[in-house]
């Protein structure tokens, strides 16, 4: 019979108890983040624009930016409640969600294969998703809001392939689809567990299947439902499309990437972070061979094979392999490294020797990435100086715009933005991205190599494809309605590699008339209104 091992009701207890305190542990090896501020440039992005959010701004109209919604909900929705900001409540609400996964696979592989397997995984996810640089792997990106909703969705789906009515197997398959379309509405890349999740259950065939596909994919039309109902309902559908999808499409093929660039950055990157999580990936990837070989015919680790495979194949989509992008593959590896570490544990011989390395490697990881967290280490960069001198020159609770790539600007000067931009990017063309995917003309090696230079070093080059017209329509409309307290010019501190001087574009240049400035503060140009000279 498919789904859940059923172990007695006594024993349940007490694994889930187990698998529950590990969970917790794992949240709190977050926790030396509450000290830090913030990891990324994403995080204080998020925190600008849910910010506007709860301005009454609306997404895609006002708020301009190209992720999907969800991420940006959460963020809105932490700071209406902690305040403006509040960089303790993403911590601490990223510590609670590790704890969400850890327990939502902790639990699925211990009604699998016991108790042991349950504390396993939900000790290797908590212990080496933190196993990486930890501006990558510490911060609270959507991946990590993904994460938890695929998992949760991943109990409830083989759950449903275990006893019950069809009535609650239909409703479970419907949630089971809900979790998974609001994944993807925090990640795009989460499109493709939900392709796994539907290939898994196509895969298991027998006279359900058709049935439970029908149901998972209704629950995905209900969420895209309800987010094409609300933002047509505030008139920005057509934003919305041109953002999310025009822009995100765009995103992933910018350039023109040589196979040969595309192979040595995977390896490299891939290299090093299944490096860093040794454990975790040698013993993952051996439950999933035994998948392969049909050796483990259970559903749960089939399930975990196409989860893994298909989230490892959006990784090097556009080039770029940002460390974090792994992280959706870290639920499903950690489910079958936990399972397939139970039956190691239990071996002589060579099994108890791989185990007591694990063991070993597992708590030199966590003490020294909970030490380099502690220290500091990948924290973002500030610009103290240039955030006072805008708090002193502006009245509180005034919109400003920095021109850049900067915005912990506006959060450590405790002012909005203005328009909803968060950055210059849409209107100079230079598209997210690392050094090497960015450049035009060059070949694989000097693409590579590229990644290597500092930030401050070079310059984004800019793509045509991300001018954007629309966007530069609104920026001006904006500002001739409603100009800035003040503009801030980043690019003389080469920050980000945001090199584009402001007085280099003409409309802007034009509406500088009169204001003053450039003033030099720290690293940074500002201009001020003229009835604030």
């Amino acid at each position: 019979m498919e789904g859940f091992h059923d172990p007695t009701a006594e024993h349940k207890v007490w694994s889930n108890r187990y698998v529950l305190l590990i969970s917790a542990a794992a949240g709190l090896l977050r926790l030396p983040g509450i000290f830090r501020g913030f990891w990324n440039i994403d995080e204080p992005s998020w925190m600008m624009l849910g910010q506007a959010i709860n301005d009454g701004h609306v997404l895609y109209r006002d708020v301009v930016d190209q992720i999907p919604p969800l991420t940006l909900y959460v963020y809105a929705w932490l700071q209406r409640i902690f305040g403006d900001g509040n960089g303790y409540a993403v911590a601490l609400f990223g510590a609670f969600w590790i704890a969400v996964i850890c327990w939502a696979i902790g639990t699925l592989a211990f009604r699998t294969a016991g108790t042991t397997a349950g504390i396993l995984a939900a000790t290797l996810y908590g212990a080496f998703s933190m196993a990486f640089d930890p501006d990558d792997f510490l911060a609270f990106n959507s991946e990590t809001i993904a994460n938890g909703l695929i998992s949760l969705s991943a109990l409830l789906a083989v759950h449903a392939t275990g006893p019950g009515t069809n009535t609650r197997r239909a409703v479970k398959f419907l949630l089971t689809g809900i979790l998974l379309a609001l994944a993807v509405s925090a990640k795009t890349q989460a499109s493709a567990c939900l392709l796994a999740f539907l290939a898994w259950r196509l895969f298991k065939g027998r006279r359900q299947a058709l049935p439970d596909i029908g149901w998972m994919l209704g629950g995905t039309l209900v969420v895209a439902a309800g987010w094409y109902a609300q933002v047509a309902g505030a008139g920005a559908a057509d934003h919305a499309f041109h953002l999310v999808f025009e822009h995100q499409f765009a995103f992933a093929q910018v350039g023109s990437l040589p196979a040969g660039y595309l192979a040595l950055k995977f390896f490299w990157q891939t290299g090093k972070i299944v490096l860093c999580g040794l454990p975790l990936w040698a013993i993952g990837l051996s439950g999933l061979v035994r998948v392969l070989r049909r050796i483990d015919r259970r559903s749960e680790m089939q399930l975990a094979l196409f989860w893994f495979v298909f989230a490892m194949l959006l990784v090097p989509a556009g080039g770029r392999l940002y460390g974090h992008y792994y992280l959706l593959a870290y639920p499903p590896l950690a489910l079958a490294a936990g399972i397939e570490a139970s039956r190691l544990a239990g071996l002589r011989g060579l099994g108890r020797r791989v185990m007591a390395f694990a063991a070993l490697f597992t708590l030199g990881s966590v003490i020294g990435w909970t030490a380099a967290a502690a220290s500091g280490s990948g924290r973002l960069t500030r610009f103290p100086e240039e955030s006072r001198f805008l708090t002193d020159r502006t009245p509180p609770g005034s919109n400003v715009f920095v021109w850049g790539y900067a915005p912990q600007v506006y959060l450590d000067a405790a002012r909005h933005g203005w328009p909803a931009f968060y950055s210059n990017s849409f209107l100079v063309g230079a598209g997210f991205g690392s050094p090497g995917v960015l450049l035009k003309e060059a070949g694989a090696w000097e693409r590579f190599t590229a990644d290597f230079q500092s930030a401050e070093s070079q310059s984004r080059p800019s793509n045509p494809e991300f001018i954007c017209s629309r966007e530069w329509e609104q920026f001006l409309r904006e500002w001739d309605a409603n100009p800035p307290a003040a503009l801030v010019d980043t690019s003389p501190s080469g920050y980000n590699r945001m090199d584009y001087p402001v007085l280099n574009y003409p409309q802007l240049r034009e509406r500088l008339e009169g204001w003053s400035g450039p003033v030099r503060a720290g690293a940074m140009d500002f201009w001020f209104p003229p009835d604030r000279r």
